[in-house]
């Protein structure tokens, strides 16, 4: 019975985190990941190894959002000036806006995550 409620409790956590992750779609306009991504790079300039180490996403992630944050015009690339093949990102004005949207959103935080939210504040 326990690995039963174990997987219940599970459910219930990652339809909270989407409930949240679809208030943060509908207000700003990007996902998760992609806020991940975006506050990451913040006003440095960094690689996509650097984002990977900084937010725990997979590294076909990484790719996967800087692409879609690039389309969006949230980001550029520029390449090394010493070795062309490495890459580095940095944010453009609307990335800039986007974080600034994402720090000033009220999100309403469920029940079940009230307690993380609490002790973090």
């Amino acid at each position: 019975m326990e690995n039963i409620k174990s997987i219940s409790v599970m459910k219930n956590v990652m339809f909270a985190v989407k409930g949240m992750e679809r208030q943060l779609i509908d207000a700003c306009g990007v996902s998760l990941k992609e806020v991940l991504a975006l506050f990451a790079i913040g006003d440095s300039r960094i690689t996509a190894s650097d984002i990977v180490q900084c937010t725990g996403l997979r590294s076909s992630h990484v790719s996967k959002v800087t692409g879609h944050l690039e389309e969006l015009g949230y980001l550029e690339r520029h390449f090394g000036s010493e070795d062309k093949r490495k890459v580095y990102f940095s944010l453009k004005r609307k990335g800039l806006d986007c974080i600034e949207r994402v720090r000033s959103h009220n999100f309403e935080v469920p029940g079940l995550l009230r307690p993380l939210f609490d002790e973090n504040e």
